[in-house]
């Protein structure tokens, strides 16, 4: 399964070159089949020989020892990645079936993302539930395939010796990312149940999950906005130095989610700074420096970025209303942060611990139950890409912190902020991870600024 000739190593530039090719193969959804050479066990164990223990460990020069460091981590990714292809592609291939039957004005039969994408959208709560509880039907039967898909990678994984596909998503042990998750959960608890009853008592009825959906959406704060969701409409928020550096990034309209209230905005806002990471990123880097399976700096910059649509200052200037409609649009905005929150807080748990907690991460979350089928599709985050994207959050809202501290609440138009982020943007893909005391200190963060907005 894993066999293949074991490339050269030597050339460090040619499996960079062969590296960014299968990349844009998997980016594209191409088979990795024919790329080998760089995502097989061969490959891992010839990475390996390099960083220590064989002969080709004392001919690799000293500077070469992080870019092997990074390219063995894309290979231990694009490896598990192949192994579980066929299972992924066969997943994608029934989703797109239109085999949700959900009864609405009439019977309706659409594909499960359509699906998914009509419960977001559905504005009446009678609806949201019927769609919802079609959604879970099909899961229970995709949930199986799913399942396959992540067993595949966990043994392709373990076939590499020393690959935790954990630790080499975040840069460190996934234990303390876990407790953290739990600890945020925990401490929002109670926003969320006073959030419900504030739902309920307008509502006039009991709110259940899929009416959580629709908390986080915001479409009540949709004053402002551009009509359209682009990459310029994204990039004209900025100013300077920074929306120069932002409107290179590689950003595809067809990565922009629909317009389904100001929540979309915010992903938006994520997506083109995980990007704009990417197209920041100095040419002279080696593409394993340049880019990273998981993209954890380039996430948590999108973080800080989508932190904005919290910032009153960022309504008024960027969306121009005046002081108070900026306040109460931030504030409820600060909702569909929350429901974020919660949402990779429980991702990040499933993916650590299996999908046996999905009952009960969510009956705590919204009060009730989602069913266990759905734990490995909504969302369908791979591997480590869950604890990558909740600990993004965390870091982001750090960031976002630091730069209010050091550019004051409009560092989104300050030219020395662009200045700066330019320069971290040019740094390689990977940096030093968080310490637990970071990542500790940015849930109080996160929960602060949820609870004074929502006091």
């Amino acid at each position: 399964m894993f066999d293949a000739p074991p490339p050269d190593y030597a050339d460090l530039a040619r499996t960079d070159r062969e590296l960014a090719r299968a990349w844009e193969i998997h980016r594209r959804r191409g088979s990795l089949e024919g790329c080998r050479t760089v995502a097989g066990k061969r490959a891992w164990d010839a990475l390996g020989e390099l960083l220590g223990g064989g002969s080709a460990a004392r001919a690799a020069p000293e500077h070469a020892r992080m870019h092997v460091e990074a390219q063995r981590r894309w290979v231990g990714y694009l490896t598990c990645e192949r192994i579980a292809e066929p299972a992924e592609v066969e997943l994608a291939r029934l989703a797109d079936e239109p085999e949700v039957t959900v009864e609405l004005e009439t019977a309706v039969a659409m594909s499960y993302p359509d699906a998914i994408r009509a419960l977001v959208a559905a504005r009446e709560p009678a609806r949201r539930r019927r769609l919802l509880a079609a959604v879970a039907e099909r899961s229970r039967e995709l949930a199986p395939r799913a399942a396959l898909a992540d067993e595949l990678r966990h043994e392709a994984a373990s076939r590499l010796p020393g690959h935790d596909p954990f630790a080499s998503a975040l840069g460190a042990p996934a234990a303390p990312v876990v407790a953290r998750a739990e600890a945020l959960l925990v401490r929002l608890r109670p926003l969320v149940r006073d959030l419900v009853r504030a739902e309920e008592k307008r509502l006039a009825a009991a709110v259940g999950p899929a009416d959580f959906v629709a908390m986080g959406a915001a479409r009540e704060a949709g004053v402002g906005w551009p009509a359209r969701l682009s990459t310029r409409s994204l990039v004209d928020v900025f100013r300077g130095p920074l929306r120069d550096l932002a409107g290179r990034a590689p950003l595809e309209a067809a990565e922009l989610p629909a317009i389904e209230g100001a929540s979309s905005f915010a992903r938006g806002l994520e997506l083109l700074g995980a990007r704009t990471k990417d197209a920041g990123a100095a040419k002279s880097l080696p593409f394993a420096l340049a880019r990273d399976p998981f993209s954890p700096e380039g996430w948590a910059l999108g973080a800080a970025f989508a932190s904005l649509v919290v910032s009153p200052a960022f309504h008024r200037r960027a969306l121009g209303l005046g002081a108070a409609a900026a306040r109460d649009q931030a504030r409820r905005l600060v909702v569909t942060a929350l429901c974020e929150a919660e949402k990779r807080a429980i991702a990040a748990l499933v993916a650590a611990a299996g999908a046996d907690r999905y009952e009960e991460l969510t009956t705590n979350a919204f009060g009730a139950p989602l069913p266990s089928s759905l734990a490995r599709l909504v969302p369908r985050l791979r591997g480590g890409h869950a604890l990558v994207r909740f600990t993004a959050l965390l870091r982001g809202a750090l960031a976002a912190e630091s730069l209010v501290d050091r550019y004051d609440e409009d560092w989104f138009e300050n030219p020395r902020a662009g200045v700066d982020l330019a320069h971290l943007a040019s740094a390689p893909a990977r940096g030093a991870a968080p310490s637990d005391g970071e990542l500790g200190r940015a849930v109080d963060l996160v929960v602060r600024t949820c609870e004074e907005a929502l006091a």
